[in-house]
């Protein structure tokens, strides 16, 4: 199979299941000309410039639409994106490769599961905010430490 073929098989389906899906709602001309659109552009950088990264930030916008429709729907079509795109990258090669990307996608799952069942967003965004500080106040601690062991401490 041609490199870039399975994403682009994946970015048709996620552009044409919102649609599909919102049929009966006032949001089914947006969510056609929104998958028209990432589905052109997506066939458009297959064609001429093969970049996974980019097909992946294409199909967002369907993404989106289908949050309207569920959001146990948008994670399920973001989640097989996902595995799309880093088996299209060569990351899932081995077993031990799985092991992130599972743990990343259990707990999108719950957060997706979480957020279906309330009806207000106040509750989840006061939650969402300081979890990604704290993730972020990791991620820039772990960069530190690599650095200083890297180059010896910092300037």
């Amino acid at each position: 199979m041609k490199p870039g073929r399975m994403l682009l098989i994946l970015l048709l389906v996620c552009a044409s299941v919102p649609a599909s899906f919102l049929y009966a709602s006032p949001a089914f001309p947006v969510a056609v000309m929104t998958g028209a659109a990432c589905s052109i552009a997506g066939f458009i950088m297959f064609r001429y410039y093969h970049a996974d990264l980019v097909l992946f930030l294409v199909v967002q916008p369907c993404m989106f639409l289908a949050w309207f429709v569920s959001p146990i729907l948008s994670f399920s079509l973001e989640m097989i994106f996902i595995v799309g795109l880093l088996a299209s990258i060569g990351l899932l090669s081995r077993w031990g490769d799985l092991i992130p990307p599972a743990i990343f996608l259990i707990g999108m799952a719950t957060i997706a599961f979480l957020l279906s069942t309330t009806r207000h967003t106040t509750i989840p965004v006061l939650l969402f905010i300081p979890a990604a500080a704290l993730v972020w106040l990791g991620i820039l601690g772990l960069a530190y430490r690599t650095t200083a062991r890297a180059g010896g401490g910092m300037p």
